[in-house]
């Protein structure tokens, strides 16, 4: 598996892209919008202050883990990724890494490289370790690289290709949260109750050139479905939890 993870501090963004046998997944979340990404489907989400990667990332591994109370021997320093740094080498035993192995371990390699450089905190450059390990009788060897490059350059975060976003003939309703897009589908909240989001709709549809096509209205409840040149759109208003209005709106 190979994970790719990226930060940019202005504008505050996050991306992480994994891939592995089962396929890839992209994350990415740009100020308060996040996509999620998976066999080429996306789905766009109002985040607000919610991080969706704050417990992914780096979490998945993390070099501390394996360095803070970790025995070691000095190698000198090194640059390494353009930033210069210290090198050591882990003795680690195989009851420290069990927790990332899945069957018995020997012959375990680990070696780190910390930040030395002026004008930077210390932390992990590089991060490289390996071992033998046999599970249900077969041997075989785990490697595991960590890398940190590119730092205080400038990387541009951007939406995934493909990524879904509102059609340019749909109105975005003013204050919208809980805001989900993708490939036909729409949905959001709103505290304005439900005539008050037909009443929008019914003006800023036509104004796009939909048509409606059918209107049932009952209480607490609005569903219409309009066209526009071979395409329809289905609309559907309803009262939802804690006095909120659920929107949904449908498009084929």
């Amino acid at each position: 598996m190979t994970l790719v993870e990226e930060y940019t501090r202005n504008p505050a963004a996050h991306r992480i892209v994994m891939e592995g046998p089962e396929g890839t997944v992209e994350i990415v979340q740009i100020g308060d919008t996040g996509w999620f990404c998976s066999d080429g489907q996306c789905v766009q989400s109002a985040q607000e202050e919610e991080d969706i990667l704050a417990d992914m990332g780096a979490a998945i591994f993390d070099p501390a883990d394996f360095t803070s109370d970790a025995d070691y021997t000095y190698k000198g320093e090194e640059t390494v990724n353009g930033i210069r740094a210290r090198r050591y080498t882990l003795n680690l035993s195989a009851a420290e890494i069990a927790a990332m192995a899945q069957g018995s371990v020997t012959d375990v390699q680990a070696d780190v490289w910390i930040a030395a450089q002026s004008g930077l905190p210390e932390f992990v450059v590089r991060y490289q370790m390996s071992w033998k390990e046999t599970r249900d009788g077969v041997e075989g060897t785990t490697e595991l690289s960590f890398e940190v490059y590119d730092i205080n350059k400038p990387i541009t975060i951007e939406p995934p290709e493909g990524a879904a976003s509102l059609p340019e003939d749909v109105p975005a309703y003013p204050g919208a949260s809980e805001l989900m897009v993708m490939e036909g589908f729409i949905s959001f909240s709103t505290t304005d109750g439900v005539a008050t989001v037909a009443d929008f709709y019914g003006t800023g549809l036509p104004a796009q050139g939909w048509t409606k096509a059918e209107d049932t209205t009952l209480e607490g409840m609005v569903n219409q479905t309009w066209t526009k040149d071979g395409r329809t759109l289905t609309l559907m208003i309803s009262t939802g939890d804690e006095g909120k209005t659920s929107v949904l709106i449908a498009l084929e």
